[in-house]
């Protein structure tokens, strides 16, 4: 789809006109929105995968710290895996390295249980953009699509960016996963339903 091809490419100008500063600052400010939405949670979270953040993406690993010292089994993608596809974080995060194509996850082997999306409380994931109707829109290989298959509507999938990343609205295809809830540094944005339309 040529208008998504479009897309990713002037969001990608846009991410690497961020400084580096204003990455990390707004990190810690999703952080902060994540740890008091967490907080609010009517019951607590067992079991998150969050993403592990690649350079230009905002970085959880503070949350996903955070969540580990509340007591929450805390997960993240092993792209070489799709039907369990969530390995969860050591506590000292030890295992989590670098793949092939040199993002970080957990290692392949490595002791950590594994998940699938159906079995977590919550999942977090990145995006080039969003809009408010739930649409994301991803680096363009599917994986997380493939991922999310057949996930129940009660497991929030929560898209994380930056503000500038949030558009009036994206093009989608009906195998495009849906988000329940939007998280920027400036706000927190209950969009629709998750799932497929």
């Amino acid at each position: 789809m040529q208008e998504k091809t479009d897309l990713r490419r002037l969001m990608r100008v846009k991410i690497r006109e961020q400084s580096e500063q204003e990455r990390a600052r707004g990190s810690a400010l999703i952080c902060e929105r994540l740890r008091a939405w967490s907080a609010a949670q009517p019951t607590p979270l067992k079991r998150v995968a969050i993403f592990l953040a690649g350079p230009r993406e905002p970085n959880l690993d503070e949350f996903g710290r955070y969540l580990q010292n509340e007591g929450t089994a805390v997960y993240a993608p092993c792209m070489t895996q799709c039907q369990a596809p969530f390995v969860r974080l050591a506590d000292d995060w030890s295992n989590v390295g670098l793949n092939s194509a040199n993002w970080r996850e957990p290692q392949p082997g490595s002791p950590g249980e594994i998940f699938a999306a159906s079995q977590m409380d919550a999942i977090f994931l990145p995006g080039l953009a969003f809009d408010l109707k739930g649409n994301r829109l991803g680096q363009g290989g599917g994986w997380y699509d493939r991922a999310l298959e057949g996930l129940p509507s009660q497991v929030p999938c929560i898209g994380i960016g930056f503000d500038f990343q949030i558009v009036s609205a994206l093009p989608h295809e009906p195998h495009d996963h849906k988000i329940s809830i939007l998280v920027s540094e400036k706000r927190i944005e209950y969009v629709r339903t998750a799932g497929r339309d």
